[in-house]
């Protein structure tokens, strides 16, 4: 029997999307949650479903596109959600509402090209889901591209460079601030489209900002990002301490290095530092000079 006469939980899953009454006005949203087991992914998932309004269904595929069961831990706590269905045969009548896609498996050729077909009707129909995977090598670049925002958690395997091919240049800080930030919280949300992103801390399961996302009440997410990034004004400040001590040593003559060691930060920037107190017009120590170099020697 050859691969397309097999039915599998892709077709099926595709043939009851069909069904649902209507076309939306609105685009549905593609989210991708990316993170090491443990991170956090399914329980974001989960109080999403608490919080938001309408059906909900859940669901996993095997590489060939086949339903599987869930784990029994998850299959019990999404069961106790309400208006929480869980889809693991054709036999789920299907309405418009979140769809949650549970530890999305690298598909086949043949899968990725009948999962792309489902994401189609889905946006067409204006449904949301979000897909829960451990690896952005998990999935295909044809999906990924698709996507509309990203939830990064620890252990996400997110490099710059592939974040580099989802979000401009322009905004290449949001990729650093993604990357080196994500030990210090529970998920970065990322929106590819707004070219923005929130971060929640450590235990914080708050979801208003995905739900409101989904919810389409959100224009843009600048504004909210200028709003919850309070840490900003605090990073500020610390990194306006550091540059007052490195100034501070620069002008006492100290070894570049030294301070480099001292202040944990690189000397090209101590260097840059030096060139601009002396275009400010300060003298500071001629570090070529034989006089400098026989203090150095004495301390």
């Amino acid at each position: 029997m050859g691969f397309s006469n097999i039915k599998t939980g892709i077709d099926r899953l595709i043939n009851k999307i069909k069904k649902i009454f209507g076309v939306s006005k609105v685009e549905g949203k593609i989210i991708i949650a990316i993170g090491g087991r443990g991170s956090g992914k399914t329980e974001t998932a989960k109080q999403l479903c608490k919080e938001l309004k309408g059906k909900k269904f859940v669901f996993e595929f095997d590489r060939n596109g086949d339903f599987v069961e869930l784990n029994e831990k998850d299959r019990e706590e999404y069961k106790d959600i309400p208006n929480c269905t869980i889809i693991e045969d054709d036999e789920t009548e299907l309405k418009a509402g979140l769809y949650i896609n549970e530890d999305f498996s690298m598909l086949t050729k043949e899968g990725e090209a009948k999962y792309l077909e489902l994401l189609k009707h889905i946006r067409h129909k204006g449904i949301n889901i979000v897909i829960i995977t451990h690896s952005i090598g998990q999935i295909p670049n044809n999906i990924l591209h698709g996507a509309n925002c990203l939830l990064l958690y620890k252990n996400a395997g997110v490099t710059p460079q592939k974040l580099a091919t989802l979000i401009t240049p322009k905004k290449a800080y949001a990729i650093r601030r993604a990357l080196s930030n994500l030990k210090e919280y529970e998920y970065y949300f990322i929106s590819l489209e707004n070219e923005a992103w929130v971060s929640h801390p450590i235990g914080n399961r708050d979801v208003e900002v995905i739900k409101d996302y989904l919810n389409g009440k959100l224009d843009g997410l600048e504004d909210i990002v200028t709003d919850n990034n309070n840490d900003d004004k605090e990073d500020k400040r610390r990194a306006n301490a550091k540059k007052s001590e490195i100034e501070r040593l620069i002008s006492m003559g100290m070894s570049y290095d030294w301070i480099a060691a001292i202040c944990d930060t690189k000397k090209s920037y101590i260097m840059k530092l030096a060139s601009e107190m002396r275009r400010r017009g300060m003298e500071l120590p001629d570090r070529r000079s034989r006089e400098w170099r026989r203090r150095r020697t004495r301390r």
